[in-house]
């Protein structure tokens, strides 16, 4: 009977609360949680310009179409052409636009949001060289605008307002234009006298659209530029030049060169040939400010040595036994005939350079062989190269540096002079520094490694005493993250001419050197025959309480 009554009670309970729960849905029926609308909208409504030039076949626009709120639902917008809405934007703006004909754009008939989706963006492709042929100008082409109003298939629980769902995409036609380019200043180009040499130069344009017809445009001159009004200037006669054709040079470029000569043309002037671009059709502009002037100079013939100066150095570094490279000498005009071009090495200049630039350099020692293989700048061409060959088997690895004059032997010249320096200071050394292939064998813990090695003294990091004991270095992860290292005299067991390499940082200076880094089983040598650099160990990096395995080979290229 007890246990009834329990029951009893248990039941009552239990009807109690279900009458409060349903008494509470009967409020929430009353005063139902508000659902959040869904609130599209164009990123630039009321009006956007659709950008497009007037021989382009097709102009694309992006239309930015989002929703800020209600992303938890999926959304389908029809999109529909309105000319009420541009009547309207008309009436309020005091233009005159009008409805852009179906037949020259294409644009989908809906979008959708897709769930969880803030937008729903989409594109209308504008057929622009068919609308600008139909209209007959570019003025009244730009008068067509497209009136875009978005639609909620379903607008239960949309804001569709319709401000903001509405946009005047305004067809801004722009003419096919031919951009010139225009140097600084004018173009000079030297010849000698009775020279019979020929040199060309090109003519550059830019397109603001593609598919150009390149025939319909050429050069020509402008006989009334304001240049040709000084008496110093004199308009380059006809037998002087001869223009190309005009080409396409990618889908944006045009390029027409221009072919000039000298024949019985005199000193005392400078001839003058002002160009510029024009167009065969009203299809295609030319925008041009001002002409292209050339400058035709009658002159003597000036050399120039690449690198020379008086006070400055160029590297001329090597591991092995010798020494290489070249210098370039060149003319100011394109020789008629050959020129011979000697240089000789004169090791008394040296005292003088070093005084001069508070430098240090020494001397080669006496008997090093120095090999310059002397040549001609031959006729029609303006420079060549002198090869230069330094045996510097003797000198030490990592020691002293060399200063090595090569003057231009300006007695020899047939014809002209050295303009500017006619001296070429090498500074030559035994070491390790340059630019090398490159092939990383190990790389466990995947940094960039570079292929240059420089001197240790050029590392920026700051590390002052590594760097005055170490002798080059390496990017190990660009190179901030520097490996420093020297070459030993200590030989390397099994490996024929080679030497111990000792490495001082690695990305961070080591344990050695006051870090917390390390380097263990190091197997890294230099091969001293054929200059390569081989770094072969296990790196401890504390950043990460980790070792890994680097192996990588520098080559001479």
């Amino acid at each position: 009977m007890k246990n009834l009554r329990k029951l009893h009670h248990v039941r009552n309970l239990f009807l109690i609360v279900f009458a409060c729960i349903m008494a509470g849905c009967a409020d929430d029926l009353k005063n139902p949680i508000p659902t959040v609308e869904i609130n599209p909208g164009f990123a630039t409504s009321g009006y956007a310009k659709i950008s497009a030039v007037s021989q382009n076949e097709t102009d694309t626009y992006k239309a930015v179409y989002s929703r800020q709120y209600g992303i938890s639902r999926d959304l389908t917008m029809l999109l529909t052409v309105s000319e009420e809405a541009l009547s309207a934007f008309n009436a309020a703006n005091g233009t005159s636009y009008k409805m852009l004909p179906a037949e020259y754009y294409t644009m989908p008939t809906s979008v959708k949001f897709e769930l969880k989706s803030k937008n729903a963006d989409f594109e209308v492709v504008v057929k622009s060289k068919q609308l600008y042929k139909s209209a007959g100008s570019v003025q009244s082409a730009s008068q067509y605008a497209l009136p875009i109003r978005a639609i909620a298939e379903n607008s239960d629980g949309v804001d569709e307002n319709e401000s903001a769902n509405t946009v005047i995409l305004h067809i801004d036609m722009a003419a096919a234009t031919v951009t010139t380019t225009i140097p600084s200043a004018p173009v000079d180009l030297f010849f000698v006298e009775e020279s019979t040499a020929k040199e060309i130069k090109t003519m550059e344009a830019n397109l603001n659209f593609t598919g150009i017809d390149a025939s319909a445009i050429s050069l020509a001159i402008d006989k009334n530029a304001s240049l040709l009004s000084d008496p110093q200037y004199k308009l380059l006669p006809e037998a002087n030049y001869s223009f190309g054709q005009v080409k396409l040079d990618g889908t944006k470029k045009l390029t027409a060169d221009i072919e000039f000569n000298a024949k019985n043309l005199k000193e005392g002037y400078t001839y003058v040939l002002p160009c510029y671009f024009k167009s065969s059709t009203v299809d295609y502009a030319v925008a041009q400010s001002e002409p292209v002037y050339y400058q035709l100079n009658i002159t003597e013939v000036k050399l120039a040595i690449a690198g020379a100066s008086e006070d400055e150095t160029v590297g001329a570094y090597s591991s092995l036994k010798t020494v290489k490279g070249s210098i370039n000498v060149a003319a100011n005009s394109v020789l008629p005939q050959e020129l011979t071009i000697n240089m000789a090495y004169d090791p008394s200049l040296i005292a003088a350079f070093n005084t001069n630039t508070k430098s240090n350099f020494s001397t080669l020692p006496e008997g090093t062989k120095i090999k310059i293989t002397n040549g001609k700048i031959n006729a029609n061409s303006k420079d060549m190269n002198i090869q230069y060959e330094i045996d510097i088997t003797n000198l030490k690895l990592g020691g002293d540096h060399y200063l090595v004059p090569l003057v231009l032997q300006e007695d020899d010249l047939e014809v002209g002079s050295v303009e500017g320096s006619k001296v070429i200071y090498l500074d030559v050394a035994k070491n390790l520094i340059g630019t090398y292939d490159l092939t990383v064998i190990t790389n466990e813990r995947k940094r960039n490694i570079t292929n240059r090695v420089f001197a240790a003294k050029d590392c920026q990091r700051g590390w002052d005493d590594v760097q005055a004991t170490a002798q080059y270095g390496f990017g190990g992860d660009g190179e901030w993250y520097a490996v420093l290292f020297s070459v030993t005299d200590e030989d390397m067991p099994g490996k024929p001419n080679c030497k111990k390499i000792e490495i001082y940082t690695f990305l961070e200076l080591l344990v050695a050197t006051g870090g917390s880094n390390d380097v263990k089983d190091n197997k890294s040598y230099f091969n001293t025959e054929t200059g390569e650099i081989y770094i072969d160990c296990y790196v401890y990096e504390s950043w990460f309480d980790n070792t890994y395995k680097e192996t990588y080979s520098f080559k001479l290229p």
